[in-house]
C-alpha cells in the first residue's frame, strides 16, 4: 500500500446526534476523508511491513503479512457512526478502522488476522468497505475537479466491486484518460478544470485490481505501536 503523493482532509465538527440519511452520509465522507489520511501517509504510521509465502501440498501456499504499525488515534476512523464525530480519541469507546493492505482480487480462504499478543481483530464486511472506497474515491475525483454525478458514483462502485482484474485494469485506464466508462462520458477530458494527479491515478489503477482490507482495533489501543498479523490461503 504505497502511494507517490500525500494528501490531507480535514473534518468538519459536527455534534448532531442522529441516524437520518444525510447524517450517515456525513459520517461516511468523514471516515473517506481519515481512511484517505491514512493511506496516503502510510509510511507515517507503519514503520516496518514482511509479507511472506508459505507452499503447501501441490500448488497451493499461504500468504502471511506482519506489520510493525502505530495505529492513528482519529475519531473519523471510528466503526460507531456516532462517534466519528467526536473531537478526541479519548471519547472513542468502540473500534477503529484500519487500512491493512490492498490485497489483490480473486479467492481468499481462511482469513486470520491478528494482534501480537494472539487477539483475533475482526474486519469490514465487504460491503461496509466498498461504500467508504466509494466515498474515498469520490473525494479525490472532487479533489480533481470532477463533479459528482449519479453516473460517476456507480462507475466507481462498478470499479470497486468487480473482480475481473485484467479488464477491470484496462477500464480504468481506459477512463483517466478519456472520461469514458463502458461507453458513457463520465467527463470532458478536455476540460481543464479535470486535472488528475499521480496520487489519484495509482488509487484507480490499484483498486480496479485490489481490494482494502480493514481490520477492527479497540480505540484504546490506536497511537500505541504494536505488530499486527494476516494470513490466508
Amino acid at each position: 500500500m504505497e502511494f507517490s503523493t500525500s494528501f490531507k482532509f480535514f473534518s468538519r465538527e459536527n455534534t448532531a446526534d442522529s441516524t437520518s440519511d444525510k447524517e450517515h452520509e456525513n459520517a461516511t465522507e468523514l471516515a473517506a476523508e481519515a481512511l484517505a489520511d491514512v493511506i496516503f501517509q502510510w509510511k507515517n504510521w507503519v514503520y516496518r511491513r514482511v509479507d511472506s509465502v508459505h507452499p503447501s501440498e501441490g500448488a497451493r501456499g499461504r500468504l502471511r503479512h506482519s506489520m510493525d504499525c502505530e495505529p492513528p488515534p482519529d475519531p473519523r476512523l471510528a466503526y460507531n457512526e456516532v462517534e466519528r464525530r467526536y473531537n478526541d480519541i479519548n471519547d472513542v469507546k468502540g473500534q477503529l478502522m484500519v487500512p491493512l493492505a490492498f490485497i489483490e482480487k480473486g479467492p481468499m480462504r481462511h482469513l486470520d488476522v491478528w494482534r501480537n499478543d494472539g487477539t483475533s481483530i475482526p474486519v469490514l464486511g465487504s460491503e461496509e468497505t466498498g461504500e467508504l472506497v466509494v466515498a474515498v474515491l469520490m473525494l479525490f475525483l472532487k479533489k480533481n475537479g470532477i463533479e459528482r454525478t449519479s453516473e460517476l458514483e456507480d462507475a466507481m462502485r462498478a470499479l470497486v466491486i468487480s473482480r475481473e482484474k485484467k479488464g477491470n485494469l484496462a477500464k480504468a485506464t481506459n477512463l483517466i484518460e478519456s472520461g469514458m466508462w463502458e461507453g458513457k462520458t463520465l467527463w470532458d477530458s478536455n476540460d481543464p478544470a479535470v486535472r488528475f494527479d499521480v496520487g489519484t491515478k495509482d488509487l484507480l489503477l490499484n483498486l480496479s485490481t485490489d481490494f482494502l482490507l480493514i481490520g477492527l482495533l479497540p480505540a484504546e489501543t490506536s497511537g500505541i505501536r504494536q505488530v499486527l498479523k494476516f494470513s490466508y490461503h
